[in-house]
């Protein structure tokens, strides 16, 4: 529903491809995933609860996605730790706390320019977002001043070692480009709203 007030040229919303064929894909990819998990006893019980903390997120009689600051928290939860922890546990890896932490932060605090371009939608479908109580302004300045506070702890702390601190560096100025870059293009989502609103419009009013 949101996709049809803000990227109404994707493939759902425009009806080149039907939603229930996207929804038996989704069903019939889930369980494959589910089938293979099982049948090699591999990542059986963390599958089944990724998929489930997706439908809790995404279906429309629990939606979770219309809560404030869920979109961060499910952002960070399902495509950053819930991966990192399975595969700590599938191959024995001791990751260090520190990086964990500080990307865990970065993300939370990136995730809501996602939202920036469906302000509009998310309004008229009563999803709670960062961009709506602050602003596509102030969500990005937030997206940008984290990253660089975190940046100058890295920079300043003597807790992590050299070889800590150079990849989280790097990763952080990467964010902050990606940002920036990002900019242009959601002026452009923006100006396609506020068309496609003036279209509506006027076609009421015809």
């Amino acid at each position: 529903e949101i996709d049809k007030i803000t990227k109404p040229e994707r493939a759902i919303p425009s009806g080149k491809v039907k939603e229930s064929l996207v929804k038996i894909m989704g069903i019939m990819f889930f369980l494959i995933a589910i089938g293979i998990s099982f049948i090699t006893q591999s990542l059986f019980l963390p599958m089944l609860v990724f998929i489930l903390i997706t439908l809790f997120y995404t279906h429309p009689k629990i939606y979770l996605k219309k809560f404030f600051i869920s979109s961060s928290l499910f952002g960070v939860l399902l495509y950053y730790l819930f991966p990192l922890i399975t595969l700590s546990f599938l191959y024995n890896l001791q990751i260090p706390k520190e990086p964990i932490v500080i990307t865990t932060t970065l993300l939370f605090f990136i995730a809501p320019t996602k939202d920036i371009e469906d302000i509009l939608g998310d309004k008229q479908n009563k999803v709670d977002t960062i961009p709506q109580h602050i602003g596509k302004k102030a969500t990005i300045l937030m997206a940008y001043l984290v990253p660089m506070w975190v940046l100058i702890f890295l920079v300043f702390t003597s807790f992590l070692n050299q070889e800590k601190v150079a990849p989280l560096v790097l990763s952080t100025l990467v964010w902050i480009l990606t940002i920036g870059l990002n900019w242009n293009m959601l002026s452009k989502i923006e100006k396609n709203i506020r068309e496609s609103t003036k279209r509506k419009s006027s076609f009421k009013k015809h």
